[in-house]
């Protein structure tokens, strides 16, 4: 599992999932390996194999905040938003101060039409991303709050 961390950082995709696959051969209830190899199959185009091995993570590991987290990212990229919106709720369940997955549900949310909801999502990433000093992500949440809150002002019909 290591190792296929080591080459996953190297970027050595094929070799990180050997080495995952051969520690999930040696060891089946080895749930970082079965992340790992999720996170490098979702990167090669494998999304519906990484969700598995996600899935399999958390079978192994119920409270495994980040294989919800990227299961939520995969199923969202596959357009899966529903589902993505659970996965990430999940995530925020198991750590409450989860910035990444109150930003990512808002952005489901607001896929889905519901931009309410999406902003309160994203105020409170912004208020965990500001005190937890990332800057770049505050940003990118405040973004998307004001980009929101402009259309509600400009259209007097506006549920805001």
């Amino acid at each position: 599992n290591n190792r296929g961390n080591a080459k996953s950082v190297l970027g050595d995709k094929q070799g990180a999932i050997d080495d995952y696959s051969r520690a999930i051969e040696i060891s089946p209830s080895h749930a970082s390996a079965y992340y790992g190899r999720g996170i490098i199959k979702s990167k090669l185009g494998d999304k519906k194999e990484a969700i598995d091995d996600y899935s399999r993570a958390i079978e192994i590991s119920p409270n495994f905040t980040s294989a919800y987290y990227n299961r939520g990212n995969t199923k969202y990229k596959l357009g899966d938003k529903k589902g993505a919106i659970d996965d990430y709720s999940r995530a925020i369940e198991i750590s409450p101060n989860h910035a990444s997955a109150y930003y990512s549900r808002g952005n489901a949310k607001y896929k889905l039409g519901d931009k309410k909801e999406a902003v309160v999502d994203w105020k409170r990433a912004a208020t965990l991303f500001q005190e937890q000093g990332d800057t770049t992500n505050y940003q990118k949440a405040m973004s998307a709050i004001n980009k929101i809150m402009s259309q509600s002002i400009d259209r007097p019909d506006s549920s805001f």
